[in-house]
Order: C-alpha cells, then structure tokens, then sequence
C-alpha cells in the first residue's frame, strides 16, 4: 500500500561515524530500523557503532558520484528497499573569504551540496517506486546568519538548504519528504578540541549556556525520518537560539 507503515524501514546515514549521524544512527536502529552506517574517513569508528548497533558500515565517500552510486546499489542489493536518508557528512573548510581558494570552495561544495544532489538522484527512484520516504539534510546556523571564516561551508549550507525546499515540492506528492535541519553547536570530538578562550566566547552566545548534545539532535531528526512525519516537508528546523554569530 502507498506510503503504508513497513515491518522494517531501512536507513542510510552519511556521515555515520560523526558525533550527530552516529547518534541518528543509534536513535533509528533502536526504533527497529535497519541502519546503514556511512563513512570515509573514520571507517574503525564506524565498523564499531554498526557492530554495536547490528547496523551495517558502509564506505560513501560523499563528494564521489561513482561512490555514492555503488553505497545506495549495495543498500538496495542486500535489503531491497530504502526508506530513510540522512544527509550528515560535510566538511567546512574554515578560511577567511580573502585567503579563500576557488579549489577550496569548490571542494567543500562537492562535498555539502553537489553530493547531497548526487544522493538524491540516486535513492528516489526506489523511493517513488516504493510511495514512501524520508530524506533530512543536515545544514548549519552558518546558512541562516552567516559565520566569520565560514564563506564557502556557509554558502554551501545554504545551497543545500534552497535544494532541500525544491526537492520536497518535487517529490510530496509521490510519499517523500525532504527536510533540512540546522543543529546548535554539538558537543563533539571538534568542539573538544577548543580552547577555554574559545569554549567561553562561544557559550557566552548560546541564551542555553551549554552546547547541544548529539541525542538531542538526533531526536527532533528521528522524528522527521518517521511515517507520522508524511506532512511535513520542506522545513527547516533549528536548535539554536542565537541572534549573532560567534
């Protein structure tokens, strides 16, 4: 039946070895689904999580058509379906604007933009097929307000955030949603790494006081990738408060 609640939905997350996909990763198979852990560069971290999780990893570089192509074929070879994707590799290449090369940009762009279009074209022809799916991209605060030595991650979040929205009117009415969300400032193994100077202008902007912890992210995305989401579609979702950038 179109868009009818499946026994097993199968998911596919990008950048499954970081701090946010790996928690989307462990919220969904905890839901019963069968999750597809991507990676490139971190592929240990990766193999751990899935054993953990009787998940499956699965080499995507993100910024590859070819690689990408070969991921989704392996997905729909073992299990037959795909219902869920998450969009959650990029990169940001951090350069002031005028030390900024045109190969920088562009790499960063391959990697947050022209792959998520590349995953796109390749997962919703099953996805129509089957009447059914749930796409979120992952975005940045950066795309909404901009950042300081963040011109090309910025503008590719941005990018991905006007494909996000032509997408969802493309495909709505064949069962898919497409929707993108924008995390706070996550604790992970980056924000590990600042110094207190740093750690303390950047809490300082946050009304919370604290970072937000990679569950909750994946809570408000879990939800967006679940069947009662079907009418929602094309949003951007926000988990940060802040009025200025840091």
């Amino acid at each position: 039946m179109r868009g009818s609640e499946h026994p097993r939905r199968v998911a596919l997350i990008t950048g499954g070895s970081g701090a946010i996909g790996g928690a989307v990763a462990e919220r969904l198979a905890k839901r019963g689904t069968d999750v597809y852990i991507g990676y490139f560069s971190q592929e240990s971290k990766a193999r751990a999580l899935a054993e953990r999780l009787q998940g499956t990893p699965l080499c995507l570089d993100a910024a590859d058509k070819i690689s990408i192509r070969q991921a989704v074929g392996t997905v729909l070879a073992t299990s037959g379906r795909l219902d869920i994707l998450v969009h959650s590799a990029g990169i940001t290449g951090d350069r002031m604007m005028s030390k900024l090369t045109p190969d920088d940009f562009g790499q960063v762009l391959d990697v947050n933009v022209t792959g998520a279009f590349h995953l796109l074209q390749a997962v919703l022809p099953t996805m129509r097929a089957q009447g059914y799916g749930r796409i979120v991209h992952i975005t940045s605060y950066a795309a909404l307000h901009g950042r300081t030595g963040q011109t090309a991650y910025a503008a590719s979040k941005a990018a991905l955030i006007g494909l996000t929205k032509a997408a969802a009117l493309e495909e709505i009415e064949h069962g898919i949603t497409v929707n993108a969300y924008a995390p706070s400032v996550t604790e992970s193994a980056m924000t590990d790494g600042l110094t207190a100077e740093a750690r303390h202008r950047l809490l300082q902007a946050i009304p919370l006081g604290r970072m937000q912890t990679p569950a909750e992210a994946a809570a408000l995305i879990a939800w967006l990738t679940a069947a009662e989401a079907g009418t929602v579609s094309g949003q951007v979702f926000s988990g940060d408060t802040r009025q200025n950038g840091w």
